[in-house]
């Protein structure tokens, strides 16, 4: 490869002279490994070209190829292998730790940095260093490295953005769950037949995902061995449904139990400091969820090393966030009253921004003049990759490109550390096409989706409706009245009263053991009692700590940035601690007594 494309993870492409591939996809029924793949690109010689071969594409992989001077590059339909760039050098990288090496003492950028805080990851081609940037979901990119200065083209050769109404308006609600079906069927084949007679493993919940994905390997009788495991602390509802649930389908299962105190010495461990090393790429706190249980399952030779890892990701779930506000204007049938779509109506536009704003940029309080930078932002990364003034749209399309792309379908880096494959046969592209054929009202909350999954679980388990319907979140009377009670309180006029209240008494009540994972462990007692309130999740703590502001063990917060976000004080707070402002997770921190350093409040 030339000397301008630096692939960190040399081993885990198939490299020839001008071209790097990784991954396996699917095209006309025919199944290219990475070996395969690399030689559809390797004579490519035009963007055009380029372009072809990707669209014509159905998979999980990504591609590097060079042409008299000028690096193509692309990422899959869900940006499940990541690369990065550097618009001004013109490198290009699997890493964007490596990119960051070759740069002339690149800057954090504040409202990068605050978008990371609160939700959790960067949006756009941007990370936390504006000359670092990363290709999104879907997207291509031509860097014309042959000038004085390199030229950068970026466009998309795939999108996912299903408007309010149906496709097809005239087709029944059974005709459009048997073309779900249909596609599901297909996805599964294809992931038979990337599993290859290997064994297939499942993480399996208490919900609806997941029993989706161990179903239709059943339904399917694959020919391999099928294993599911838990995990999560004891007595949690997910464990109890799941056990269940492989029991009924006649799959081993296996339980990995964890609490606070493991999580405590899990995530200040070495291995866990190895593992962010490639999956922390300055654009989204990595995915750990399930790290430390596959990495128990493979120390005690449970799991099979040469497994095929299936997790439940799926596209489904953007359906599952439709917040209702943009579902006003749109009937049961899937009609929409034209000012709902009408490109402009800046109401239509203003609710998709506040509903974004309000479900995916909550880990902490800001200023103003944060929500209106964050607001613009929302607003820019879907300009062309939606249908213009159909709220429901922007709001799969940002959804698609952010939340899912960057963060969930990031879960690939946690078997790729313990070095095992996967496969996301529920972001499959048939799939996504076929769930977004639904108008946006069966796509909300899930309602088709869970209707399928139920029936399916059902016939292929030969269960009741009762059990077919019992998840984790139902699986208790304590649990479901709760649920039940809250989502009554919210959409009542008390809703701004009891909100505050019932925050204070959460911050009150919540131990480091709270929820069903214990993922509040990773914080030492006392430092816990300092930093967690009911408004921040373990996310915000671990996004605040990947940025090199605290530390859990031993315990400082230097670089605590305060109560309510501000530049000013992301920028005041950073230059307190020196290499921060320049290095996320710096080792060379110091840590300091463990006191909670409170900046000054500003506008």
């Amino acid at each position: 490869m030339p000397e301008y494309v630096h692939l960190a993870y040399p081993q885990e492409w198939v490299r020839g002279d001008d071209t790097a591939v990784r991954g396996t996809a699917f095209a006309d029924g025919e199944r290219f490994d990475a070996h395969a793949l690399h030689d559809q690109f390797a004579d490519v010689t035009s963007r055009e070209e380029f372009r072809q071969v990707l669209t014509s594409l159905q998979g999980y992989y990504a591609v590097v190829h060079a042409v008299d001077g000028t690096v193509f590059a692309a990422t899959d339909h869900a940006q499940s292998i990541p690369l990065f760039y550097a618009p001004e050098s013109g490198v290009v990288s699997d890493s964007a730790r490596w990119v960051r090496e070759t740069l002339d003492d690149p800057t954090v950028d504040a409202v990068a940095e605050a978008e990371y805080l609160t939700a959790t990851y960067v949006t756009g081609d941007e990370t936390l260093y504006p000359s670092i940037r990363q290709l999104q979901a879907g997207e291509l990119l031509a860097l014309d490295t042959s000038g004085a200065t390199p030229t950068v083209h970026t466009e998309r050769h795939w999108t996912y953005s299903p408007t309010a109404t149906a496709d097809d308006p005239d087709a029944t609600p059974s005709e459009r769950l048997a073309a779900f079906d249909d596609a599901m069927v297909e996805s599964f084949e294809r992931t038979l037949a990337v599993a290859d007679g290997r064994p297939v493993v499942v993480p399996l919940s208490g919900g609806y995902d997941s029993r989706l994905i161990a179903s239709m390997l059943v339904r399917l009788d694959y020919e391999g061995d099928v294993y599911t495991f838990t995990y999560g602390q004891p007595g949690s509802p997910d464990v109890r449904v799941a056990e269940d649930i492989a029991a009924s389908l006649g799959l081993p299962w296996r339980y990995v139990e964890y609490t606070a105190d493991d999580w405590y010495e899990w995530f200040n461990g070495v291995e866990r400091e190895a593992y962010y090393e490639r999956a922390d790429n300055f654009d989204a706190i990595p995915n750990l969820t399930g790290w430390p249980a596959i990495g128990e399952l493979l120390a005690d030779g449970w799991l099979p090393e040469d497994a095929l890892v299936v997790p439940g990701q799926t596209v489904a779930g953007i359906g599952g966030h439709l917040p209702d506000p943009l579902l006003d204007a749109v009937t049961e049938d899937g009609a929409v009253a034209p000012e709902a779509i009408d490109p402009e109506n800046d109401a239509a536009t203003d609710a998709f921004v506040e509903s974004v704003l309000d479900e995916h940029y909550v880990q902490w309080d800001r200023t103003d003049a944060l929500d209106r930078a964050f607001a613009e932002r929302i607003r820019k990364v879907v300009d062309g990759v939606c249908q213009p003034g159909d709220p429901t749209s922007a709001y799969a399309a940002w959804e698609w490109q952010e939340r899912q792309s960057k963060f969930l379908c990031s879960d690939g880096r946690i078997y790729e550390h313990w070095g095992l494959d996967w496969w996301l046969p529920l972001w499959d592209p048939g799939v996504a096409a076929a769930w977004g054929a639904f108008p946006a009202t069966a796509r909300a909350d899930k309602r088709r989706y869970t209707e399928y999954v139920e029936t399916l679980y059902a016939d292929v388990a030969d269960v009741d409706d009762t059990e077919a319907e019992r998840t984790h979140a139902n699986d208790s009377r304590l649990t479901a009245g709760i649920t039940r009670a809250l989502s009554a309180v919210e959409d009542s006029p008390l809703a701004d009263l009891a909100r505050p209240l019932y925050r204070r008494y959460r911050t009150r009540t919540h131990s480091r053991s709270h929820g069903h994972l214990g993922h509040l462990g990773i914080l030492p007692p006392e430092q816990f009692d300092r930093l967690y309130t009911a408004e921040r999740t373990h996310h915000a703590l671990r996004a605040v700590e990947a940025l090199g502001r605290v530390a859990f063990d031993p315990p400082h917060e230097r670089g605590w940035p305060g109560e309510t976000l501000s530049v000013a004080a992301l920028d005041r707070t950073r230059s307190a601690n020196g290499p921060v402002a320049t290095s996320p997770r710096s080792d060379s921190v110091a840590p300091d007594d463990g006191e909670l350093v409170e900046p000054t409040s500003d506008d």
